[in-house]
Parts: C-alpha cells; structure tokens; sequence
C-alpha cells in the first residue's frame, strides 16, 4: 500500500509541474496582470496559424477559406459589439463584452505560445464584421453573454 501511495503521489507531481498540464489550466491573470481563462490549443485539423479556423469552428462556419483572417473581411461590417468578430489582416477574435475604451474582453484563439484565452485586450487598429451563423443557439448564447466569469 505504501508503495502504491508513492506512485500516487509522484504521479500527481508530475502532472501538477508538467509544463503540458500547467498551460491547460485556467489561470487568473495574464502577463499584463489582466484576468483570463484559457479555453484550449490548436484544435485538430487547423493549421498552425490557428484563430480563423478555431473561431470558424466555434461559430459552426463550414467555409474553410475563413481560416485565413483577411477572409473574414468578406462578410458585413458592424460597429463593435457583442458576437462581433474584430479583424486584421493576419488575426481574428470575436468580441464578448466591452470593459472600457477600445479595450474589450475577447475570445481570442492562438493568443500566444499555442493557447486560446478568454481575456481583455485592446481592438484598436480592427475591423469589425458580423458574421453570418448557421446556429441560431449560439447566436443568442452569444449575444447575451456579458461576462467570462
């Protein structure tokens, strides 16, 4: 038994101090001491440069030319808001609900070192576009979320 509670242990460290484990869990602040949730990686079959596809795949968007960003430029322009997806040319992020200013919290896949987060950051300097989605749930799920917590 007390061999049996070692490994227990041990294998507990292990998965605690892991560097892979440790990145898939929720932590309460980012770099710039602002509160976040990481939500995931790369999911399976999107490229490398990931945001596109993984919010494509999050709205229920079918069109794989969105896993470009500059794609999602093709679809209405909108003012910012709730549900709205925020554009460059090379990164997309859908708007959650805003904080203050230009600064709005986020879905934002592959934010940084292969990880999704939800968490505020600025949009100044995007584009704003309405996509069209092919699930009304979703739709109103997202249109009345106004906090990540």
């Amino acid at each position: 038994m007390k061999i049996r509670g070692a490994i227990v242990f041990f294998v507990s460290l292990f998965v605690v101090l892991s560097p892979v484990a440790s990145d898939a869990r929720p932590r309460a602040h980012d770099a710039n001491g602002n509160a976040t949730v990481i939500i995931g990686k790369r999911p399976p079959g999107c490229p490398s440069r990931y945001c596109g596809c993984a919010l494509r795949l999050f709205l229920g968007l079918g069109s794989k030319r969105l896993n470009q960003a500059a794609a999602w430029l093709s679809f209405p322009h909108s003012p910012p808001k709730p549900g709205a997806v925020a554009v460059r040319p090379h990164h997309v992020m859908q708007l959650v609900s805003h904080v203050s200013g230009d600064v709005w919290i986020v879905r934002d896949y592959n934010s940084g070192r292969g990880l999704s987060r939800i968490h505020p950051r600025s949009v100044r300097g995007f584009t704003f576009v309405t996509p069209a989605f092919n699930n009304v749930s979703l739709l109103a799920q997202i249109s009345h979320v106004n906090s990540y917590e």
